[in-house]
């Protein structure tokens, strides 16, 4: 008996593997329902494939991933390092295969948390940053800037800070340690 060219692919794959096929098709078919069905602008998704290609099948399997719980595993030890990253500035590296899923998990949590945490850190960091600029110009301004953007060039000059016309005030924020957001305050002020 011969067997078409579907048969033969299918003959190649485990039955673990076509369920990993089916589970990542499942994954990226409610992704992208939720990228249908935004309406939101200001978010924007990614998209992926909703047929997964057996090529992929086989990439996964050169990293020894052939079932959904390697599979998941993966993606745990992936969370763990982007988020160990935003907490800590560096990556936390983890073996997949020194740890069960839910061990993976429970540390996907924790790295999870510990991001939100620093996060939030951040911000309050960062307004206190823009807070402090904002009192600098004020007492720059009583020092005899007569307003807002002579008080900024004097900053600029005592900080030893060039004027921006490359970056539009990108790197007098950079500068400064500001948010990017706050460069049209250098731009309006004429410095950028």
């Amino acid at each position: 008996m011969l067997l078409n060219s579907w048969e033969k692919t299918m003959t190649k794959y485990t039955k673990n593997q076509l369920e990993l096929k089916s589970h990542i098709e499942k994954l990226n078919q409610d992704h992208m329902d939720k990228v249908r069905a935004n309406t939101n602008p200001n978010i924007q998704y990614c998209t992926v494939p909703e047929v997964v290609p057996f090529s992929e099948i086989d990439k996964l399997a050169e990293f020894g991933i052939t079932t959904i719980e390697d599979y998941k595993k993966d993606e745990c030890v992936t969370w763990i390092s982007e988020m160990g990253k935003n907490a800590t500035g560096s990556r936390v590296r983890v073996d997949r295969n020194e740890h069960s899923l839910k061990e993976l998990e429970e540390m996907a949590d924790y790295w999870s948390e510990q991001s939100n945490e620093a996060f939030e850190e951040e911000k309050i960091q960062e307004q206190k940053r823009v807070s402090e600029f904002a009192k600098r110009i004020k007492f720059t301004c009583k020092l005899g800037a007569k307003n807002y953007r002579t008080a900024i060039e004097w900053i600029l000059v005592a900080d030893n800070i060039a004027h921006d016309n490359t970056y539009g005030g990108g790197s007098i924020c950079y500068d400064l340690n500001l948010p990017y957001r706050h460069s049209k305050l250098f731009r309006t002020a004429g410095v950028a």
